[in-house]
């Protein structure tokens, strides 16, 4: 049974809907069988679901309305907005307005019990590929990120996804993909989310060794599918064959999840107030020597472990797919992870044929047919309704931490 609760996990994620009530059920051991749905809207400009057309995707019925009226996430999703010129995304990224923010986007220090990659879940969506993070510290931490400019509580990391290329232009430039880390509100923020974009740069000479571990991820997530389909069908019972190696992954995931269950509240609430006070103790400048004693920038934990600079554009726009929704506060980082043309051309295909329908096991696919590309046109920023900022190195710098607070 432990093995097919963990077949699932990954399978379950073949629909485009992995919040709270899909990935949430799985978590928890319940079956769900909602594996082939999905919006009906792709990225080909020459399609009748093509952007042009994104403004009639209905809401109601989707996997957005998990999203609104919950006890902790109440999104602020009310119909279509891809019509909307109020505050849209993505946007070319030029300033119009001075930086004012007070410090760069603060991670707490790493910890045991923070999730890590054997804890998320990697699928493919027909529009993306899409890494899940648990719906709560039950297991592990879920990373958080404390913003600058006036936000008072931590934002909780939610999910990431792909586009190829990048959705956002820096002052014309284009680049070949966009990492996109979406975050959850909480309080009187949960109404919004917070999106932390990394821009991909396939000029490297050599694999990028960080982003190289998301690919053979959603490389084993397409390989599993693939060979799991037969006769142009998928039977849930024979998903997965109980080989020695998925018996020794559950195992090590049992015995993963057992280790972390044994730290008691007590301590988790020991370990956030050294945490808060390793904040309250941060400098942005340190003298000779503090600098001598070891103070330094704080290490990032996982996923922040693949930004290249603390340095952003920031502004407020929406969701770039349907239904556009113009509640997500951006931070696009300025200077773009280089990675290799190689690695630029394996997420291409996984985007083209990773996918594949649950039924038939042909690819299923809503990206660009021969390109793989997953990006909204550019949208006209409203100078009205949206001040974009670039904060560099002129508005603050590292800040500066213990080495027992690193």
């Amino acid at each position: 049974m432990a093995l097919l609760q963990w077949s699932l996990m990954i399978v379950g994620t073949l629909s485009l809907s992995t919040g709270n009530m899909i990935q949430g059920e799985l978590l928890n051991g319940t079956v769900s069988q909602t594996t082939s749905y999905h919006l009906p809207f792709n990225y080909d400009p020459n399609s009748n679901r093509g952007p042009l057309s994104w403004k009639n995707v209905p809401v109601e019925g989707n996997e957005w309305e998990q999203y609104v009226g919950q006890e902790l996430i109440d999104l602020d999703i009310d119909g279509n907005e891809c019509h909307s010129k109020r505050r849209p995304s993505p946007i070319n990224l030029v300033a119009n307005s001075k930086c004012r923010d007070n410090h760069q986007m603060l991670t707490r220090k790493p910890k045991h019990m923070d999730c890590r990659m054997d804890d998320v879940t990697f699928s493919m969506t027909p529009h993306s590929l899409r890494v899940d993070f648990p719906t709560s510290d039950d297991d592990c931490w879920r990373p958080t990120i404390d913003l600058p400019n006036g936000y008072p509580y931590k934002w909780i990391i939610h999910h990431m996804e792909v586009h190829i290329r990048a959705e956002h232009v820096v002052d014309g430039r284009r680049y070949d993909g966009e990492l996109q880390m979406y975050h959850l509100g909480q309080e009187d923020q949960k109404r919004e989310m917070a999106a932390v974009s990394v821009l991909l740069d396939a000029s490297g000479l050599q694999d990028n060794p960080k982003l190289q571990e998301y690919i053979d991820k959603w490389q084993e997530v397409s390989d599993e599918l693939k060979s799991n389909c037969t006769n142009n069908t998928r039977r849930l019972e024979n998903l997965y064959s109980e080989n020695d190696a998925n018996h020794e992954e559950v195992k090590k995931s049992d015995q993963r999840n057992r280790k972390r269950n044994d730290w008691t509240d007590v301590e988790k609430r020991r370990l956030e107030r050294m945490d808060a006070e390793g904040y309250a103790s941060a400098k942005d400048e340190i003298t000779p020597e503090e600098e001598e004693a070891g103070w330094g920038p704080r290490r990032h934990l996982f996923p922040y472990d693949i930004w290249p600079t603390i340095y952003f554009y920031r502004y407020k726009g929406s969701l770039t797919v349907p239904p556009c929704s113009e509640i997500v506060s951006w931070r696009v980082l300025d200077e773009p992870l280089v990675i290799s043309r190689r690695q630029l051309k394996h997420l291409a295909h996984l985007l083209r044929h990773g996918h594949v329908n649950s039924e038939t096991c042909e690819p299923d696919t809503a990206v660009h047919p021969t390109t793989g590309e997953s990006y909204r046109p550019l949208q006209t920023l409203n100078h009205e309704h949206q001040t974009l900022v670039h904060c560099t190195s002129h508005d603050f710098g590292h800040r500066m931490y213990h080495p027992d607070q690193q």
